[in-house]
């Protein structure tokens, strides 16, 4: 892996889910971080990081209001998370082709301020998802408005790079989970019901998928700012898991049965049965292998939410 000399790094989406690991990771790497922040959203994950991390309240669909401060503090490198992902809406959420058009812009933009190293962030569902394990060179072929703009953008920024003879990678994101995840989403729902205990329906969970931790997303993205690697990358762990499968670990770790009622949902339509990322590019490209097993990361994500968890409404928890 070649490295290359970046000080300073813009990442919109900072206070995020992703976004507040990346500047951490960041910040632990000795990198100076301006995160661009919703205006009036929480900044509590990135504040505790202290003096490394600039605070710009900004929407980067409204540059105007703040992209005079940029031209001061000079980014070496973008990395780009903000986009809408509200769980059951943003696959077919209208705010995707805003978010294509404003990202585009934001390139630009960022050029102008002086980044020559952009990173990207896409999604699996890019690729055309019956094609077994998912490598970079399977055909995109993305059946929503989010993976359609989100592949649209990869395409249009890497020609555009290439034409400035600037630096870029997509990292291409596969199932995330971990402490701080939005508690809608399938792991957090899980753990939430059974630590308080409240019956959750399932599908039949037969769905194969590929689940990594938010701190080997977030190391991942890291080693891929640093490098000169260029184009597209999976971000999974490579390693097929049945949603029932991991359903069960779950259940085994905190030591309570019963309350998961798989096969009560109906399946959702067109649901692909597998996902999984083939990874080998991203290991041999930026020497990146997750950190712990997927069993003791669970373990560390139940813990979490087992410190925080009560008989509150599972949507009130954070």
């Amino acid at each position: 892996m070649t490295q290359v000399s970046v000080r300073r790094v813009m990442v919109t989406g900072a206070t995020g889910f992703i976004g507040s690991r990346v500047v951490r990771q960041l910040v632990a790497e000795g990198c100076e971080v301006i995160a661009l922040t919703r205006p009036g959203g929480s900044t509590e994950r990135v504040e505790q990081l202290g003096a490394a991390v600039t605070i710009v309240p900004g929407d980067f669909h409204h540059p105007a209001a703040w992209e005079r401060r940029f031209n001061d503090l000079r980014p070496d490198a973008l990395v780009h998370l903000a986009w809408h992902t509200v769980p059951g809406q943003y696959r077919s959420h209208p705010g995707n082709l805003t978010d294509l058009t404003a990202s585009l812009g934001l390139h630009e933009r960022a050029q102008g301020w002086g980044c020559s190293r952009f990173v990207g962030i896409g999604t699996c569902l890019e690729y055309d998802p019956h094609s077994g394990y998912l490598s970079e060179d399977v055909p995109l072929a993305p059946t929503s408005l989010y993976a359609s703009c989100k592949a649209a953008l990869y395409l249009s920024a890497s020609a555009w790079a290439q034409k400035r003879g600037l630096s870029f990678a997509w990292a291409r994101l596969f199932y995330q989970f971990g402490p701080g995840e939005d508690p809608r989403r399938l792991i957090p729902s899980v753990v939430i019901a059974l630590l308080t205990g409240r019956p959750l329906a399932l599908t039949s969970g037969q769905q194969v998928r590929d689940y990594l931790h938010v701190d080997d997303v977030a190391d991942a993205i890291s080693r891929l700012i640093f490098s000169d690697a260029q184009g597209a990358f999976n971000v999974g762990s490579g390693r097929p898991m049945r949603v029932r499968d991991l359903v069960n670990i779950v259940e085994s770790q905190i030591g309570k049965h019963g309350l998961i009622r798989i096969g009560e949902l109906p399946e959702p339509e067109d649901e692909p049965p597998f996902i999984c990322a083939n990874n080998a590019r991203l290991r041999r490209a930026v020497d990146w292998q997750p950190a712990q097993t997927l069993e003791e990361r669970l373990s560390n994500t139940i813990s979490w939410w087992a410190n925080r968890t009560s008989n509150t409404d599972i949507e009130g928890l954070q």
